[in-house]
């Protein structure tokens, strides 16, 4: 695997923590009295919270993307909570972890919660106070970064802009940039985080965001 290119700046890392109750069409849903610990439990599970077949064993094959029928995996958490993402861990390697942990159902890149910050935040700042772009999944800035840097460009998801996620977005960011963050109540993080994974019961989401910094979309 190639090694970590100073001039791949990668956008903040959002995780959504699980068991936060949604809208009504998730009301039907039984957690189990256990988490799943195989990727056939989980799946069947996260769909049945989700109200949906979301997660299949494999995906179909999208020329487009170069992608072949990847494989649905799991990967454990704390508390044996989990993320399923398809295909394996791929992308940059620094100290024992790889930027992407594979990739969702629309073949785009899964980020790493380990991955560090490309930018480190200064001292005193906040992620608050960045420069975020608003509804990245209509923003043709970002389309054309990520072509530049030979990713798929991003497409809105079904959870982009669904306002139940905020408590999802905070919490997340409040576990991984405990220093970084205040939680700024005037920022609504639904119109700035493109959701690439759904949170389930048992289950972690993902989701990614760009602001501008000196011009440069970061």
């Amino acid at each position: 695997m190639k090694i970590l290119q100073s001039t791949i700046i990668f956008a903040i890392m959002l995780i959504f923590m699980p068991l936060l109750a949604y809208g009504a069409e998730y009301d039907s849903y039984i957690p189990l009295k256990s988490p799943p610990n195989d990727v056939d439990s989980a799946m069947n599970d996260d769909n049945k919270y989700l109200n949906r077949e979301y997660f299949v064993h494999k995906l179909p094959i999208i020329k487009n993307l170069n992608l072949n029928g990847e494989e649905l995996r799991i990967i454990y958490y704390d508390n044996s909570e989990h993320m399923l993402v398809w295909g394996n861990e791929h992308g940059d390697y620094l100290n024992g972890v790889y930027r992407y942990l594979g990739i969702n159902a629309l073949g785009e890149n899964i980020t790493n919660i380990d991955w560090p910050l490309d930018v480190p935040i200064n001292p005193g700042a906040k992620l608050d106070d960045n420069c975020w772009i608003k509804f990245p999944w209509e923003s043709n800035a970002i389309r054309q970064k990520l072509i530049s840097r030979g990713e798929s460009p991003i497409s809105r998801s079904p959870w982009d802009g669904d306002t139940r996620f905020l408590p999802n977005i905070v919490k997340g960011l409040q576990a991984k940039h405990t220093a970084e963050f205040r939680g700024a109540p005037e920022l609504t993080w639904t119109d700035y985080v493109h959701i690439l994974q759904p949170p389930t019961y048992y289950g972690w989401g993902v989701g990614r965001a760009w602001h501008i910094k000196n011009g440069e979309i970061l």
